[in-house]
Formats: C-alpha cells, structure tokens, sequence
C-alpha cells in the first residue's frame, strides 16, 4: 500500500517532480544536439581530409594548381570554421533560459552589422539598406530592453543569411518599424524563398531547405528565434507576398527610455559607412 504524501509537503514533491521531468527533456536535447552536431562537423572535415590527400597525391600526378587546390582547402575550412562558430553561439544561447536585463540601441547594432556585413554583400553585388519608419524614427537612439549581444547576433544571422541566399545584383532590406511601446525588425530579400512545405521545419536545427545551393549550416535562422523567444517577441519567416524573396519578423521587441548618457552617446558615435542605403 502506497503511503499518502503529507499535505504539507505536497508543494515540495510537485516542484521536484517537475525538476526532474524538465531535467530529462534538457538532457535528451543535450544529447540529440551532440548527436547533430558530430554529424554535420564530419561532412566539412572530411572534405577536408580528402582535400589534402588529393593535394598529396598531386605529388606525382598534377592536374589541379595550386592555386584551385588551395582555395578549395581555404573554403572547407572556412566552412567547418563558420559551423563551429554557429555550435558554440547556439550553446551560449540554450544555456540562458532568459535575455540579461539591459538595454541596447537597435538602431546602432542594425547600422553596426549592415556595416560590417556590406562587404559580403559588395561581393556578390548585392544592395543592401537599413531603413528606420513610425512615429518614433526620426530619434537617434531606438533603445530596447535586452542582451545586447546576443540582439547583435541575431539580427547579424538573420541579414548573413539574408545575403547569402539573395542571387549575385538583388537586394536586402533591413528595417526597423517602431512605435510608442515596440519595436519590429524586418529583414527582406529577394531571394528563393522557402518551399511551402518546408516553411513548418525551417527553424529546426541544421534543417535547410531543399532549394537551398549556399553553405549555410541550417543554424542561422534557429539562433536568431531562440534569441527572439527569449526576448518575449514574436519570429516569423515568410515568403513575400508581392514577389520572390523572404521576410524574416522580430516583433514585439519592448522600447526603454533613453535614459543612461552611455547609450545616447554610443548612438550619436555611430557613422554611416558609403555602400549601402539608410533612411527613415
């Protein structure tokens, strides 16, 4: 005979068991991320093993420069690079349950990566732009409540993968569209958008698209919703209504008062680099 649970340890028993139920789920998680994980590092690497057995090989058989042969080494490794870098930013992010209190200028981290990322974009001949609308956008700082850097490396994913999977001369819109309470982050391409079939599974890990030609490592979108999530803001990714191409949405992403000089200052230190569109 099974002996009843005092009532007053009831709250107790309840709270561990959800302990443990939660603690299995994250373990199980644990393990199909390394799972995953081994198994999308092995393709790069072991191209990259082939890669350098070819080049040993040529020893006695030239048929490729030395030039071709090093470029194809320099991509392998700057792919397995860019997974690995991805891995250790989807750690990082699954290790908080929440955003750290803070605020961060949106606009400053939009022009940042715009910025930074406008040489990707130059290299394929992409145009790209930072666009500021609403009530509130004609003011400098556009302040919200969150982890700066893991907001940067959102919106960082989310116009990375914008550029590389626009086709060479299209175009990129970043655009923040803000109000009183609120603030939506919009990145735009002109791209192949998304099959409607896989529109359900594309923010799985390592999940990419079956008309997807990149090498993109399938982890770009599903950072930036965890990110979004712990926010408290909505993500959505859709094909565009008017025309080829994805509209990736951040919404809900709560304003702050611009009360710290710190902040105002960093904002009005940010200058427009040539090369790429912005306006309000």
């Amino acid at each position: 005979m099974v002996n009843a649970i005092p009532t007053e340890v009831e709250p107790l028993v309840e709270a561990l068991n959800d302990l443990l139920v939660r603690l299995d789920g994250a373990l199980q998680a644990q393990r199909v991320f390394v799972a995953d994980a081994a198994h999308e590092l092995r393709t790069p690497l072991t191209a990259l093993k082939l890669q350098i057995q070819v080049q040993v090989a040529r020893r006695d058989h030239a048929k490729l420069s030395d030039e071709d042969l090093l470029r194809k080494l320099e991509d392998r490794v700057n792919r397995a690079i860019h997974l690995v870098q991805q891995l250790l930013t989807l750690a990082r992010e699954d290790a908080e349950a929440s955003a750290r209190a803070g605020n961060a200028d949106l606009r400053r981290v939009a022009t940042q990566v715009v910025g930074e990322l406008s040489v990707l974009a130059e290299h394929k001949g992409i145009d790209i732009g930072l666009e500021c609308t609403g009530p509130a956008a004609m003011e400098s700082p556009i302040v919200v409540n969150g982890d700066e850097t893991s907001l940067t490396t959102m919106v960082t994913n989310l116009v990375d993968n914008a550029i590389r999977y626009s086709p060479p001369g299209g175009q990129v819109d970043v655009r923040l569209c803000t109000n009183d309470a609120e603030v939506t982050l919009e990145v735009v391409d002109n791209g192949p958008g998304i099959p409607a079939a896989d529109l359900e599974r594309v923010l799985d890990r390592f999940y990419r698209a079956g008309n997807t030609t990149g090498q993109g490592s399938g982890l770009g979108l599903a950072i930036a919703a965890k990110v979004a999530a712990k926010h408290h803001a909505g993500f959505s990714v859709l094909n565009r209504t008017d025309g080829q191409g994805l509209k990736v949405s951040v919404s809900g992403l709560r304003r702050a008062p611009v009360d710290n000089p710190a902040v105002a200052a960093r904002s009005s230190s940010v200058s427009l680099e040539p090369g790429w569109r912005t306006h309000t």
